[in-house]
């Protein structure tokens, strides 16, 4: 989802400066006075007025004039000018997306107000810094960035400038797929804007706090913040993200299967954005539109959908969506056998997503290159597909757990080193009082005084550090805690998917022992008749399905103990099919599993329901996903 660019809250709105958005007339007078002043200093002043007043209006000319408002300062050897100057090349340098360049300025302003007193401009230079990381994807270096200017930004007590610091690590938390995480920050900065009562960072914060709550699937909440944001938004008639949030509910009615709601929204969003002419709204839109109506079974529908959005994405030059889109047909062209365009429009995604390294994306295209050739009866290319989306798959994971314990320790250092400050700025306190010759009475008081607050400091400092100990040591078991449910999840979705395949394959044997048994030539019947006995014997054999059952406990150890308790006990086929739900497997799959039909699955769920005594409003698989879960005091 589209984020507002946040570092153009710090190159302007944080800027501190007094934007002129200048007429005509005001931009030829300060020309006119530039070529009669003499002095530098008054020169500096007029062309940095120049520069606020055209920033808006002629980015060029600001540009050409912040350069020589530069040259000046660098004359004068004035640093403070100097920094002001590099803070807004940086900016401008951000508006071109040209991060390199804006870094290389933001760096320079930075080394020189190490050596001021000059912490609102400290602030806005290291947000700008941070927000920059955040933008090319190097979030460790944004989060030590985020905390020195959050530093300051406590510093100067200024809830604006708080708020965007946790927003910022809301969004890196995002990014992560630390959804909680990020849902606090959210909620965090949330609270600083309703202390200025800023109406429009409030509506991003709950709308960022919404995107998140909907990732982690507390879509209740989602739902709710998502609304108060639209609210907000329509009050102060902010259409361009009031879009935006309309995509966001529908995503969240999409998630509660609420497919008119979800359908309704997206409609309005896709009327606000052509009200707009929004391309990269409308190409949106257009393809959650698509996403609804593939959901609904009304392929063509999704089709059409899908293909305007894909002419969109090409004319904005977003190869990513774009792809994203052609996988969608392609998946759509595969089941409704079109094999030859389904391969074409794979192929293309394909390249697409390896050309910019969308590794998540390429995995997903493997896996339906795997069903594509399984049809086919390729089964050579359709296992290689497979161990290729395994690898993508393994890689990713280890990628993701080796990025968390290399943050762990990066943020541990980072600690470590300002304990280690904070002790030398105490020894230097110290020892500048120890310097005090008043009298004899004062030194040996001050010498007390100096032992009590080290005690105390001590003290405290020893209670930090047994504390980051105990938080550090717990971190540690919650992650191997993860890693063995992770192995476990593996475990079990092994053991599905060797029984399922097993089950095909002994019904496929079955079916065919049947058709040369009934055949004018059977002359075994008696023989092929012990042997799809055994077959069966063998499909219905509760060995696999003990082995299942003890994974699944392990994964889910309340679910069918709270199934049984609340709803009486279930005969052992009414649990694995609890089970097999409660996985989220498609009914296909769970007929393969359970060697039904799609009809027999269809009476399990009904008779399951029944049992349940669930109303039918209620989606069966999201209420038993609730089931095990701790119920709200």
């Amino acid at each position: 989802m589209p984020q507002k660019p946040i570092f153009l809250l710090l190159a302007f709105l944080l800027a501190g400066s007094q934007i002129l958005f200048g007429q005509q007339s005001l931009v030829d007078s300060l020309e006119r006075e530039l070529t009669s002043v003499g002095e530098d200093s008054n020169r500096f002043a007029i062309i940095y007025e120049l520069y606020s007043a055209l920033s808006f209006n002629d980015p060029a000319r600001a540009e050409k004039y912040i350069y020589e408002a530069l040259d000046l300062a660098l004359t004068m050897e004035r640093p403070r000018d100097q920094v002001l100057c590099y803070d807004k090349l940086g900016g401008i340098a951000m508006v071109r997306s040209d991060f390199g360049q804006a870094m290389s300025y933001y760096r320079q302003a930075d080394q020189l107000l190490q050596s001021m007193d000059w912490p609102r401009e400290e602030a806005i230079i290291l947000g700008n810094m941070a927000a920059i990381h955040k933008e090319i994807g190097q979030y460790d270096s944004t989060l030590i960035l985020n905390e020195r200017f959050l530093e300051v930004a406590r510093d100067l007590e200024n809830p604006v400038f708080i708020g965007f610091g946790l927003d910022l690590k809301g969004q890196v938390y995002h990014n992560r797929g630390q959804f909680d995480l990020a849902t606090q920050q959210h909620l965090l900065a949330l609270r600083r804007y309703e202390l200025v009562g800023d109406s429009s960072r409030m509506a991003d914060a709950m709308r960022t706090a919404g995107e998140a709550m909907t990732a982690a699937m507390h879509l209740e909440d989602a739902e709710t913040y998502l609304n108060r944001s639209k609210g907000i938004y329509e009050r102060i008639n902010d259409q361009y993200y009031l879009s935006q949030t309309y995509r966001d509910l529908g995503y969240v009615y999409f998630l509660r299967e609420n497919y008119e709601q979800a359908r309704e929204a997206y409609q309005k969003s896709l009327d606000i954005s052509e009200s707009l002419d929004d391309p990269f709204g409308k190409a949106q839109s257009l393809g959650n539109l698509g996403d609804w109506a593939d959901s609904t079974g009304q392929l063509n529908l999704a089709v059409d959908y899908y293909q305007k959005a894909l002419v969109l994405f090409e004319q904005i030059d977003d190869r990513f969506s774009g792809a994203s889109v052609q996988q969608h047909l392609a998946s759509i062209a595969f089941r409704q056998k079109n094999i030859r365009e389904a391969l074409a429009l794979l192929d293309s995604s394909q390249s697409t997503f390896q050309g910019i390294q969308a590794y998540s994306m390429m995995k997903d295209g493997y896996k339906l290159y795997a069903k594509i050739y399984e049809e086919l009866g390729r089964s050579t290319d359709a296992l290689t597909a497979y161990r290729q989306y395994s690898v993508i798959r393994d890689s990713l994971n280890t990628v993701a757990k080796t990025r968390q314990l290399e943050e762990a320790k990066l943020m541990y250092e980072v600690e470590k080193k300002d304990q280690e400050i904070a002790f030398l700025n105490q020894g230097i306190l110290l020892e500048k009082l120890e310097q005090r010759q008043l009298t004899i009475a004062l030194i040996a008081l001050g010498a007390m005084a100096a032992l009590i607050i080290y005690a105390l400091w001590w003290r405290r400092r020893k209670e930090r550090l047994l504390a980051h100990e105990r938080d550090r040591r717990q971190k540690a078991e919650l992650a191997a805690s993860r890693l063995e449910q992770e192995k476990l999840e593996r475990e079990l979705a092994a053991q599905v998917l060797q029984l399922c395949r097993k089950n095909e394959v002994l019904s496929n044997v079955h079916q065919e022992m049947e058709r040369l048994r009934s055949g004018k030539n059977a002359g075994n019947g008696a023989d092929l008749r012990r042997i799809q006995r055994t077959i069966q014997s063998d499909i219905q054999s509760d060995e696999d399905w003990k082995q299942f059952l003890s994974t699944f406990e392990q994964v889910h150890p309340r679910y069918l103990g709270a199934l049984n308790e609340q709803y009486g006990p279930l005969t052992a086929t009414e649990q694995r099919f609890a089970c097999l739900l409660r996985m989220n497997l498609s009914s296909k799959e769970i007929a393969t599993l359970l060697n039904i039909s799609d009809a027999g699955v269809k009476k399990a769920r009904y008779r399951l329901r029944k049992k349940l005594e669930l109303p039918g409003d209620i989606p069966l698989q999201s209420f038993l996903a609730g089931i095990d879960k701790p119920k709200a005091v």
